[in-house]
């Protein structure tokens, strides 16, 4: 019988980030199928609506970064392919921005009279 240092309940966020940082020195077993509550019982329009730090998942050495995924040939190329020119920016540039487009378009929603069917 394999023996393991710890288990991880649940394969959702938070569970695939534990279980990438400890699987580095321990030995590990996860239970869970890996987002399976977001793959099959959210709603089709369900979005996350957490603050941003509490978003902010982390990954050995970075790896779970947009800037990593920006690096790979696999996402430039498909980037590429659809004409995209990806950058990132850090969590606090890209908060403000958004902040920014929400309050210019709530502004033209409400201005148009435009309403939620």
């Amino acid at each position: 019988m394999e023996r393991f240092d710890t288990a991880i309940i649940g394969a959702g966020p938070f569970g695939l980030s534990i279980a990438a940082h400890l699987s580095r020195i321990l030995g590990i077993i996860m239970f869970g199928e890996p987002m399976r509550t977001w793959r099959t019982l959210m709603p089709p329009d369900m979005v996350l609506r957490s603050e941003w730090d509490n978003t902010n998942l982390s990954a050995p050495g970075g790896a779970g970064t947009l800037e990593a995924a920006l690096a790979t040939t696999d996402v430039q190329q498909k980037l590429d392919l659809a004409g995209c020119d990806a950058k990132s920016a850090p969590l606090q540039a890209f908060a403000d921005i958004i902040k920014a487009d929400v309050a210019l378009w709530a502004k033209v929603v409400k201005e148009a009279g435009i309403t939620a069917d």
